[in-house]
């Protein structure tokens, strides 16, 4: 029962990092396009 719950929560956290890395990448996916399109309207001004 032990070993078990050690493998749940073992899949959980690996759950938890999977979330955590895609959340990341796609925050700082949308950063970087804000940034992009705000300096293209730098530019144009």
């Amino acid at each position: 029962m032990k070993e078990l719950k050690a493998l749940v929560s073992k899949e959980k956290l690996k759950n938890t990092t999977i979330v955590g890395i895609s959340a990341a990448t796609v925050l700082i996916g949308f950063g970087s396009l804000i940034l992009f399109k705000s300096k293209l309207k730098k530019d144009a001004i």
